[in-house]
């Protein structure tokens, strides 16, 4: 996709596609009309999710979205499920002789990375990772 300025931008399904990838979703590609772009999913909770975009009713750079969702899902999902705000703590591994990071996320989970970086959103809750800057 391409803007007025001619810089290249990312449609709303390469986008989602991306998404998708930095959470670790797995995704398939919808295959069958030749102008409208599909792209299908699994939620943590094992339910089908489907986005078509370039479909008669719905407007360029935009998804529709089909999913079986619990209300609470669908707040999350249409207003925001908020952030999941990291405490970083670095370890020793004394077998490796390496440093480890324990991410210690609000929700309660804790991830461990062999880099500083925190994920970019928490596989427990799903929020995107907020990172205090200090």
């Amino acid at each position: 996709m391409t803007d007025y300025d001619g810089v290249r931008t990312e449609s709303a399904t390469e986008e989602l596609r991306r998404l998708l990838d930095e959470r670790g979703a797995e995704w398939i590609e919808l295959v069958g009309h030749p102008v409208v772009v599909g792209t299908a999913w699994y939620d943590r909770d094992g339910c089908s999710c489907a986005a078509l975009e370039h479909a008669d009713d719905v407007p360029d750079g935009m998804l529709s979205v089909h999913a079986n969702l619990t209300p609470e899902q669908a707040i999350a999902e249409t207003l925001g499920a908020g952030t999941c705000e990291v405490d970083a703590t670095i370890k020793w591994d004394w077998d490796r002789c390496e440093p480890y990071w324990e991410h210690e996320l609000s929700c309660g989970h804790t991830v461990t990375t062999m880099e500083p970086e925190p994920p970019h959103y928490c596989p427990n809750c799903g929020r995107r990772v907020e990172v205090d800057d200090g």
